[in-house]
């Protein structure tokens, strides 16, 4: 996947997101998400979006 499927913003009671391995490297999406908790990417990714990733904990969410 190199961009967030049409529609996924539409899932707003969406709890966890898992990456085995991703071409994604714009995690902003994911601080729509009320009811995520956790959140597993690919080190490369959290690297890249660490700001996202620190605004991400801050919201409570578990990011490994």
């Amino acid at each position: 996947m190199t961009m967030w499927p049409k529609g996924f913003n539409s899932l707003k009671n969406m709890e966890y997101v898992f990456f085995d391995s991703t071409q994604i490297s714009d995690l902003k999406p994911l601080l729509n998400f009320e009811h995520l908790r956790i959140v597993k990417t690919p080190k490369n990714i959290i690297h890249q979006e660490g700001a996202i990733i620190q605004k991400l904990k801050e919201k409570g969410i578990k990011v490994f």
